[in-house]
């Protein structure tokens, strides 16, 4: 059995680890000001969101084991970069919904600060009749298929850092799982 004090402190480890995804999240929930770079939503929005949140299984060991292994390091920037890869397959789902909602996004920062003005307005377009989710990746196929490769290469690093050498087979068809899963084939 492990000592109370311990178990409080690994509670309190857990629920800090979760704590920065639900503040983000919640800052969200009236609309946001202003639309980000897309480097500023991987870093100040994503990173919270999900990036870290992907990492909070480690936080009660991070507390309970005396010294983890060295893989451990390893191990959390793998399952960060997979939560990272996940959080842009979920804004490709959530675009039109998130541009509506004027929450942060980072498909929707890529296109506002890196697209021609064209495909701002097409895009627009698509909002304002309330069209299928998907119905962007249609349209813009272009667009879509960089935010899966970027989605990828975030999955496919981390996926390839879990399994081991003789199972890197395995990788892409758990980043296709999990783009399944999320609701985006890639």
């Amino acid at each position: 059995a492990l000592p109370l004090a311990l178990v409080t402190r690994a509670s309190t480890a857990s629920l800090q680890s979760l704590t920065g995804s639900g503040v983000q999240e919640a800052a969200e929930e009236g609309g946001i000001g202003r639309r980000l770079q897309p480097r500023e939503i991987l870093e100040k929005i994503h990173h919270y969101k999900t990036g870290v949140l992907f990492q909070c299984p480690w936080a009660v060991p991070a507390i309970v084991e005396t010294d983890l292994p060295p893989m451990a390091a390893d191990v959390q920037d793998a399952l960060y970069r997979i939560g990272m890869g996940c959080q842009i397959l979920d804004d490709m789902v959530d675009l039109l919904t998130d541009l509506r909602e004027m929450r942060h996004n980072y498909v929707a920062s890529v296109i506002y600060h890196q697209e021609p003005p064209m495909l701002r307005q097409a895009l627009q377009a698509l909002v304002a009749e309330s069209g299928p989710a998907g119905g962007w990746i249609i349209a813009f196929p272009d667009l879509a298929a960089r935010m899966k490769a970027e989605a990828r290469r975030f999955l496919d690093g981390g996926l390839g850092d879990l399994f081991a050498a003789d199972h890197q087979s395995f990788v892409q068809p758990a980043a296709t799982f999990i783009a399944g899963r999320i609701g985006v084939a890639l």
